[in-house]
């Protein structure tokens, strides 16, 4: 028979396993006679970007050095100033109380490197024409994502900016598409269908975190550079490896012929 168990955020529900009730107990005095290890550094997604939870990317952040001085060199025996962070969680706003795009600027440019690449400045509508802060003249804007969302895990809720690449992700299509709707209400019905899309993906973030001065004050912005939609069955893997790393080796586990396990 099928049961349903509702809870609330402050309940703690406790399994045992059938037939081994003291294993979840054996599971846990292996993992706290081990020192209550957490994942090691290869299991962490590397120097690069830190597998964290959201409470310790907001606990690391704490350390985070002041913002950069316009046209100053970081002070490389100070405190890093960016912090890269890799965390799984679920979406569970996409703040769109204005549109979640804003019409860009496509003239080619050169990126610095020997190669091309889109503007991407704000443009704006003259009339007769778009034209961005960089003086250049389009008839037509393409569109690109810029929004703020939210992100859950089990141990808090992160705000984080995002673009492009991660709007696409989030929504299942170009900026262009839910810009060619936004305003007509012939459509209103298929926009909001769109903007539901991201509600309660799970997802993996790759977020970049920075002390900047907004208005005059200091804030920390955290930037998702890539989102890409959870594997659930790769996650569970990699837990139960974390897990097999936390508590030892293979015989101090649960259900191995040691703890009489089959």
């Amino acid at each position: 028979n099928m049961k349903q168990l509702g809870t609330v955020g402050s309940t703690m529900v406790l399994f045992e396993l059938p037939g081994r009730p003291a294993a979840g107990e054996e599971l846990r005095q292996a993992w706290a006679a081990s020192g209550q290890p957490s994942p090691p550094a290869g299991l962490r997604g590397g120097s690069a970007a830190r597998r964290a939870t959201v409470q310790e990317l907001h606990e690391e952040n704490l350390n985070l050095g002041p913002a950069p001085e316009p046209g100053q060199p970081l002070d490389q025996n100070g405190p890093s100033s960016i912090h890269r962070h890799q965390i799984t969680g679920t979406i569970t706003t996409v703040f769109t109380d204005r549109p979640p795009y804003y019409p860009a600027c496509s003239q080619q440019v050169d990126d610095g490197k020997g190669k091309q690449r889109s503007c991407n400045k704000k443009l704006m509508d003259e009339g007769g024409g778009w034209r961005c802060a960089n003086g250049h003249v389009c008839e037509q804007p393409s569109y690109r994502y810029i929004l703020r969302a939210r992100v859950a895990d089990h141990t808090g809720v992160l705000e984080v900016s995002t673009f492009d690449e991660a709007g696409r992700t989030l929504f299942g299509c170009d900026a262009g598409e839910l810009a060619a709707i936004w305003d007509d209400e012939a459509r209103s019905e298929e926009l909001q269908l769109k903007l539901k899309r991201p509600y309660w993906q799970r997802c993996i973030l790759n977020v970049r975190s920075q002390r900047e001065i907004f208005q005059d004050e200091e804030r920390v912005k955290v930037s998702a550079q890539e989102v890409q939609n959870a594997d659930l069955v790769k996650e569970a893997k990699r837990r139960l490896l974390e897990i097999h790393t936390a508590v030892g080796p293979a015989e101090s586990l649960v259900g191995s012929p040691k703890n009489g396990g089959a």
